[in-house]
């Protein structure tokens, strides 16, 4: 063997990393996190925390930066497998709350843009108003020049899609439906209208109860008499044509949803683009065409209320109020 080749094989057993310097180093770390979270232990898959009640569920250990909101939360990053979702302005991790609770929330990261700027301001501004069950709750922000993020109720089943409506049976869709009307009627009673409501805006609890999400593009009524925010796939005629907005606007992009949720299809379905036709929901609008037929539902019931809340004059459609209390009759709820 050349002088070389052993000179090799001893720096290379200098440099290698044995699994039990792997070991020791994944010990070290995890009582570094204890020590900075206040918790008891960790272990791979989970985190136990001091007086909680139950450990949350954790993909893995490490935990990346302390982000401080403005009302003293603390909440730890995780440095794998925490994307949750991304907007058109943000992304949205999983956490770890140290302070003042300990538990896993949501934490919205705003992108550094004039634009984001100026829509977190706005969403913060509504959201801190609205409290509610059908609500996510917002705990902390921040709008430093550093971080701007929102630190929010963690909701673990996640958002709403077409395909949602295999998952539940149609009592479940009733339900999920009643809690969105509660969040709309909610709202409108404090002055405000969402103009985004669509399936990913909604999100399910482990109690599977539907929170909505997302104040980016909402407005107070008295504000909002000309102007076009929102999803293509579910402005309303009025939005559309600059005829003025208000709760309307949110009850049409709710029979949208509706529609979608009750029939897991999409709404606008086009085959030939494989994705919601925008064409064909411009043909509604303009001429009055309902391409979302209500038949597609199988409830008579429901049918009239997906029906009545796609009517094309605002004034024609049902109040949250009144869709609440129609779907309260569906379930007989009293």
């Amino acid at each position: 063997m050349s002088k070389f080749f052993r000179r090799f094989k001893r720096r290379k057993r200098r440099n290698s990393v044995t699994s039990r310097d792997l070991i020791d180093s994944h010990s070290r770390e995890k009582k570094q996190i204890c020590r900075t979270l206040s918790v008891e232990n960790i272990r791979d898959d989970k985190v136990v925390l001091s007086g909680a009640e139950s450990a949350p569920d954790l993909a893995n250990f490490g935990i990346g930066d302390v982000l401080h909101g403005v009302n003293d939360w603390k909440v730890a990053l995780y440095k794998e497998f925490s994307v949750l979702g991304h907007g058109s302005y943000s992304t949205v991790y999983r956490g770890l709350a140290t302070q003042p609770h300990h538990k896993e929330v949501a934490v919205k990261w705003i992108t550094d843009s004039v634009h984001a700027k100026k829509t977190v301001e706005d969403e913060i501004a509504v959201h801190r108003q609205l409290e509610h069950e059908n609500i996510v709750e917002l705990y902390d922000w921040s709008q430093s020049p550093e971080a701007k993020f929102l630190i929010l109720e963690l909701c673990r089943e996640g958002a709403l899609k077409p395909s949602s409506g295999t998952r539940y049976t149609e009592l479940q869709r009733i339900h999920i439906m009643r809690d969105v009307a509660s969040a709309l009627l909610h709202m409108h009673t404090k002055g405000f209208v969402h103009l985004d409501v669509k399936l990913s805006n909604v999100l399910l609890d482990d109690q599977r109860k539907a929170k909505l999400c997302d104040f980016g593009t909402s407005m107070r009524v008295a504000d909002c008499t000309f102007v076009t925010r929102g999803s293509v796939k579910t402005i309303s005629p009025e939005m559309f044509f600059c005829e003025g907005v208000g709760p309307p606007t949110d009850i049409y992009a709710f029979g949208v949803l509706s529609w979608e949720l009750l029939t897991s299809r999409i709404a606008y379905y086009s085959p030939e683009t494989v994705c919601f036709s925008q064409f064909a929901h411009l043909r509604y609008i303009h001429e009055g065409d309902h391409y979302l037929n209500p038949d597609h539902v199988s409830n008579e019931d429901l049918q009239g209320v997906v029906s009545a809340c796609l009517a094309r004059d605002p004034e024609a459609r049902p109040t949250a109020a009144e869709v609440i209390t129609t779907l309260n009759q569906i379930l007989n709820i009293e």
